[in-house]
């Protein structure tokens, strides 16, 4: 009996390293790309349309969610300049079998301003960072899954931002658009 709890505390303790090990992963010039702002805070942009709004899963409901958490995070902005996340459900008509539940497509985009310092110098907002799904859910699981998503990209964006490469690289390539400490 000791051996079968000591291998399961084992095992917890590895399970419970796991998360430790994910938040040391190291930062590369592909995250500083998609994720590295100026200023760490996102302006939160909504788009829900009315299928998806039949299943319980309002405009309001979806910016609540996200809201909460970059708020949770300290990375929610007001003003409407530097980068912002666009999250946009929609859905598609199902068969008459499965009226509880939508075929949605969630998406997710960080956009933010981008130049190109190469070549012409020119400066546009592009969107750098996105995560795509597609779902068959009812309108539960489908806020579950936007919640989900909305912590996985906290979760990267402040590994990214709070990481010294981002600092370093924005006094590098970008002196004038130092980080705001």
């Amino acid at each position: 009996m000791r051996a079968i709890v000591r291998r399961w505390l084992a095992g917890m303790g590895v399970l419970l390293m796991w998360p430790a090990a994910v938040a040391q992963e190291p930062v590369t010039f592909i995250d500083l790309f998609e994720l590295c702002v100026r200023q760490p805070r996102v302006f939160l942009t909504v788009d829900v349309d009315t299928d998806t709004v039949q299943a319980g899963v309002t405009q309001e409901r979806v910016k609540n969610v996200v809201m909460s958490r970059l708020r949770a995070a300290r990375m929610n902005s007001s003003s409407g300049s530097g980068a912002f996340l666009s999250v946009v459900v929609h859905s598609m008509p199902t068969r008459d079998g499965w009226r509880e539940h939508v075929a949605a497509s969630l998406s997710f985009a960080l956009v933010k301003p981008v130049q190109d310092y190469r070549d012409t110098g020119e400066r546009w907002m592009g969107d750098t960072w996105n995560s795509d799904s597609l779902l068959l859910a009812n309108g539960d699981f489908l806020m579950q899954a936007i919640s989900e998503e909305t912590d996985n990209f906290v979760r990267e964006f402040l590994r990214v931002n709070e990481s010294e490469e981002c600092r370093a690289a924005l006094r590098e390539n970008a002196p004038d658009l130092q980080p705001v400490e």
